[in-house]
């Protein structure tokens, strides 16, 4: 029986919808396996990549670890708290400070890990002492750091009293046993002393400031007839703030002062908090004195001075 030109084309359409069902079924049969395994695989690959990091960081952890290890007093707190105090000791005589009284604190557990130690030291000296101390401080990498550095001048700011407060840290495996630790990691290579000495010592913010004298008056020519001497150049102008520091933060029966001194006038304002001050065209008041730094309200505007720092100089910082 010989079919027509119109079952022919059905029956074409309907095997090509036949072998598209069947390919789209098989395909289904074939590619789900495929797809899991790649899947699989994927998840496996995240898996160990997250593996390898997390063995990267434990070894970096154990790295940071040994080498703190290296560098922390002998476990024993009292063998270290004996030795950590003589060096400090010695580091004071070696910088040429005298009243030398070296303190240790009680000692604090941490964390069944390690130990605190708190130390302070108390001397009186001038600011090349200050500075040969601390180079020798932290020339020694040693698990420690200073947590308080007062600074109080004396005798017209020739000399200082000087408090630093201390921690240093003990690990429970310390490398380190009878002695502190020693070697590389611990000695550190600082610049020649003589550069801090000059750098430091030259810009002794304690010293009242001293004017350069006015230049003399130009010699007269010869007069044939008495003439008037010319008058003598005014004298500069100074403005106080350029000359006005935070040298001292101290705590006074249990309340901070911050210590402005004002180089022209030799003056030092001792100012609690809340306190108003006033230093040429500058007028402002203290909000918050902190450890090293201290908040003052000047001309409505907040401004942060840290010890040392000039008050204009603050100013045109903030402003710029």
């Amino acid at each position: 029986m010989k079919l027509g030109q119109r079952e022919r084309i059905l029956a074409l359409v309907a095997a090509v919808l036949i072998a598209f069902v069947a390919g789209r079924t098989i395909w289904a049969i074939v590619s789900t396996p495929f797809r899991i395994r790649q899947t699989a695989r994927a998840t496996l690959i995240n898996s160990i990549w997250a593996k390898e990091r997390q063995l990267q960081d434990i070894q970096k952890a154990k790295e940071q670890l040994k080498e703190w290890a290296a560098r922390s007093l002998p476990a024993d707190p009292a063998v270290a708290r004996r030795l950590y105090q003589n060096w400090l000791l010695e580091c004071a005589q070696n910088a040429r400070l005298e009243a030398i009284q070296v303190d240790s604190g009680e000692v604090r557990r941490e964390k069944n890990l390690f130990y605190r130690m708190p130390f302070t030291v108390r001397g009186q000296g001038t600011l090349e002492s200050l500075t040969r101390f601390l180079y020798a401080f932290y020339s020694r990498d040693y698990l420690h750091a200073i947590q308080r550095l007062s600074i109080t001048p004396v005798k017209e700011g020739k000399r200082i009293d000087l408090l630093i407060s201390i921690e240093a840290i003990a690990l429970d495996d310390a490398v380190a046993k009878d002695s502190l630790p020693s070697g590389p990691l611990v000695e550190r290579k600082l610049p020649d002393l003589k550069e801090y000495v000059k750098t430091i010592v030259d810009r002794n913010v304690f010293v009242a400031y001293t004017p350069p004298p006015p230049p003399p008056p130009p010699s007269p020519p010869r007069p044939t007839r008495p003439v008037r001497p010319p008058t003598p150049p005014p004298e500069p102008v100074l403005d106080p703030s350029q000359f006005a520091y935070v040298n001292g933060i101290v705590e006074v029966n249990g309340k901070r002062e911050v210590w402005l001194y004002i180089r022209t006038e030799n003056k030092t304002l001792r100012l609690g908090e809340n306190d108003t001050f006033e230093v040429g065209e500058v007028r402002g008041r203290v909000l918050k004195i902190g450890v090293r730094e201290v908040n003052l309200e000047i001309n409505g505007h907040v401004r942060t001075l840290a010890l040392g720092d000039n008050l204009a100089a603050a100013l045109a910082r903030d402003r710029g």
